[in-house]
């Protein structure tokens, strides 16, 4: 028998049978009771398994529930009910979506297919059930009822979140780490490469993943041991490495090796064995390592080799206990002075504070290196050194052996690389606004704030020569600490006091002038007090020139005594003629933007002179002809309608209507009373009114327009089939005015009146477009002369303006 719900539907109907035959078949007594016996059985039996079925059933955690193909609950387990807060008997014949889980309608899946489904649903509370669904049919195929199981995976749910957020945290701690890590699959391919990794080896990530990891860091000589070590890795997942700190050669994009201290675990994703290596430039340790055995190797030797000064101190006493020759003629003792001495007598005082901390730090071990130490002479003079010191035990008692590099010229180089860097900024500075510049005055402020800003100077000023009287140097922009300095400055560039200054002879010679004592030099005596006040120490001038003529001075000042270097020099000289160069510039574009306005207005007011002149010239053919008067200036009216709706430039239209205006001036050849006659013209007389287009362009051939006039009066009887005149032109032969200007001359001379015909109309005249559009006028006129009069209404007046 099968199952059904509780798996006793067939049993039921075997014991109805069952029942039919007893108690209406023609059975003995003994028969009837054993059948009877056999029916309590049954009933036990379907007990039994109803209630096997209900336990099992109750005793699934997640909810479960059946419903009909109407979504009805028919069965729910206890979890069910629990979820639902409803005890079973009152879930029994509801929509199970208005039970649990309560929502608008049965879920998607059901709506679907009767079929196997699984979603999610999500609960009001913030819960996750995921909701398996199998529909259940009969031995026919017919569908009986779906189970629903319900399962809470809302801590599964967290739970990915959480790895989600901890794999996040895991990336940000790799891209934040400060050594690099990187990880490899079994084949030996770089799939993690951390930004501390760019930045160590030289790759950026695009580079380095999916590449082999031998072929970008390891040194060639030892490859082919790392390929085999992969090798071993990837069949188990082990290698001899794994777990221990290693120290070895690694290799940078750019081709250098440097040691690296490297420690590599393995881990296992999807089945495949990857590697995961930090890895830390130890090339500072090696060097501080390196540093070390150097220095024990020249303490063999110190007294006959050492170059440095060297002194061996007592670190309780601090007195010296021996000394090299090379120390004893850096600080100007002898050996028997110096062994009289302490770390305190070689030193400034106003220093001693800072020198016993670095002391104290060595005989820690803390740091090998002390960097620009004071160092006083017997004499009392005072040099800087870098000392390199060390601890050391000899008989029982610590010392501290220390090495003396005298960095005075060191410091001299890079005090006046110092200064060249500064000149380079501010002259790579002012390019960038010289670049930019648009306006004189904005390039001069621009220009000394820069000096200022990047250059790191104390004052910045630029004077413009003047032509007057008194020669003066006229400043027309400055930056910096200046509290009013500049204003009072009165400088000139004449042979005087006040124009023998730095300013005023870079002025009258053409080259740089410099003061590097300001408090020192008598040349500026003029100005000491004031500059001394603000704390000017140098100065220098440098000439802005055009070509041989100087213009005017570029003044720079500093707060140090010889502050200015020859490299320096250099540069700010480069600076001064970049910013000569960009003023003249500036000037030169001014100027040719005011030439270019003249002319403009020159062009426009000679092209006004010309469009009166055409004006003047088609008024007088226009006298001689009283019935064609306004003729040529409709024509020209409807040209421009025309021509607009072309879609042509502003300045062709004008051109179109300037040679419409005048179209007809060959007709001053023609004589009166043949134009005015209002018969019929014989062939001799019309091949004289034929030329007027000749004539026309002969008197116009010559003038230079910058339409193409003398064409369209030459062109405008011409057809595009080529039965037009005078040379029987065709098509695109015809330049595209002429073709306009044909289509506007038809319309207008056919819709007014003549000396031998009555006005047509414009009916009639628009009729002879369209039947010969194509053959005789340009198509694409045609239309648009038709859409200027039906669609925009197009109407002549009686002097030719539209309406």
């Amino acid at each position: 028998m099968s199952d059904d719900k509780d798996g006793t539907r067939d049993e039921l109907a075997y014991l109805e049978a069952e029942l039919k035959r007893l108690f209406e078949g023609n059975l003995r007594r003994d028969e009837r009771l054993a059948a009877l016996q056999e029916f309590t059985q049954s009933c036990r039996r379907i007990e039994r398994a109803r209630t096997a079925w209900t336990e099992a059933f109750d005793a699934i955690r997640d909810p479960v529930f059946l419903h009909d193909k109407d979504f009805r609950v028919v069965r729910v387990n206890r979890a069910y009910a629990a979820r639902a807060g409803m005890p079973i008997g009152e879930i029994i014949g509801q929509p199970y979506w208005q039970v649990f889980p309560k929502a608008t309608g049965p879920l998607p899946c059901c709506l679907r297919a009767l079929g196997k489904a699984e979603e999610e649903v999500n609960l009001a509370n913030g819960e996750t059930l995921r909701s398996r669904t199998f529909s259940v049919r009969d031995e026919h195929g017919k569908y009986r009822y779906s189970v629903h199981i319900l399962e809470d995976v809302t801590e599964r749910h967290r739970a990915a979140e959480a790895l989600h957020e901890s794999e996040e945290r895991l990336r940000a701690m790799a891209a934040g780490a400060q050594d690099a890590i990187l990880m490899i699959d079994g084949d030996g391919l770089i799939t993690f490469w951390n930004p501390a990794a760019e930045r160590l080896f030289g790759y950026g990530r695009a580079e380095a993943q999916g590449r082999p990891v031998h072929a970008l860091i390891v040194p060639s000589q030892y490859r082919d041991k790392h390929i085999e070590g992969v090798a071993r890795f990837k069949a188990c997942g082990e290698g001899p490495v794994l777990g221990q700190v290693l120290e070895l050669p690694a290799l940078r994009k750019d081709g250098t090796e440097f040691p690296v201290e490297l420690s590599i675990s393995a881990l296992q994703l999807k089945g495949r064995w990857h590697a995961v290596g930090i890895l830390r430039d130890i090339s500072a340790r090696k060097q501080a390592e390196a540093a070390l055995r150097d220095s024990e190797a020249r303490f063999r030797g110190i007294f006959d080799h050492a170059r440095d000064g060297m002194l061996l101190a007592d670190i309780e006493t601090k007195r010296f206990q021996m000394a090299n020759d090379t120390i004893c003629r850096m600080l100007g003792y002898t050996q028997e002075e110096i062994s009289r001495l302490s770390v305190a007598d070689i030193h400034p005082a106003e220093d001693l504070a800072y020198v016993a901390q670095q002391f104290e730090r060595q005989t820690k071990g803390e740091i090998a290196l002390a960097k620009d130490i004071p160092v006083k002479r017997k004499d009392g003079s005072v040099f800087f050194a870098d000392i390199n010191s060390s601890p050391l035990t000899l008989d029982g008692r610590s010392y501290l052996i220390g090495l003396f590099r005298d960095i005075t010229e060191r410091r001299r180089a890079e005090a006046a690389l110092h200064k060249s860097n500064r000149a380079l900024k501010a002259l790579s500075a002012g390019n960038t606004v010289l670049i930019h510049a648009t306006d004189e005055d904005r390039l001069l402020r621009d220009m000394c704030r820069v000096l200022i800003e990047q250059g790191g100077y104390r004052l910045a000023w630029i004077g413009f020569v003047e032509q007057d009287a008194a020669k003066s140097v006229r400043p027309m922009a400055h930056a910096g600490l200046d509290e009013g300095y500049v204003e009072a400055l009165k400088v000139t560039w004449a042979d005087s006091d006040r124009g023998r200054g730095p300013t005023g002879t870079a002025v009258r010679s053409g080259k740089t002038q410099l003061i590097q004592d300001i408090p020192a030099d008598p040349v500026f005596a003029p100005w000491r007090e004031e500059a001394i006040r603000r704390g000017y120490k140098a100065k220098i001038s440098l000439p802005l020139r055009d070509d041989d003529e100087v213009f005017g001075a570029l003044s720079i000042y500093s707060a140090e005594v010889n502050a200015f270097t020859k490299e320096e020099i250099a540069l700010l000289e480069e600076l001064a003629d970049d910013l000569a160069f960009g003023i003249l510039t500036l000037r030169t574009r001014a100027e040719r933007d005011r030439l270019q306005e003249q002319h403009l207005r020159a062009v426009e007011r000679l092209k006004q002179a010309l469009v009166g002149t055409i004006q003047a010239v088609a008024a007088t053919v226009e006298k001689r002809d009283p019935y064609t008067a306004g003729h040529q200036q409709r024509v020209a009216q409807l040209c421009v309608a025309i021509g607009q709706e072309l879609g042509l430039d502003p300045e062709r239209v004008e051109g179109l209507r300037l040679g419409a205006l005048i179209h007809d001036i060959g007709k001053i050849y023609v004589p009166a009373e043949i134009l005015n006659r209002p018969g019929r013209l014989t062939a001799a007389e019309f091949e004289i009114i034929k030329s007027h287009t000749q004539v026309g362009y002969d008197i116009i051939k010559d003038v230079k327009f910058s339409w193409p006039i003398a064409e369209m009066i030459l062109q405008h009887h011409e057809r595009q089939d080529g039965s037009g005149y005078p040379h029987g032109l065709k098509g695109e032969a015809i330049v595209h005015e002429a073709r306009i200007l044909a289509v506007a001359d038809v319309i207008e001379a056919m819709s007014a009146h003549r000396p031998y015909r009555p006005a047509r109309g414009v009916g009639p005249a628009l009729e002879e477009l369209r039947q010969n559009r194509g053959r005789y006028y340009d198509p694409e006129a045609v239309d648009a002369c038709i859409k200027v009069f039906q669609r925009d209404k197009f109407q002549f007046d009686a002097a030719g303006l539209a309406q």
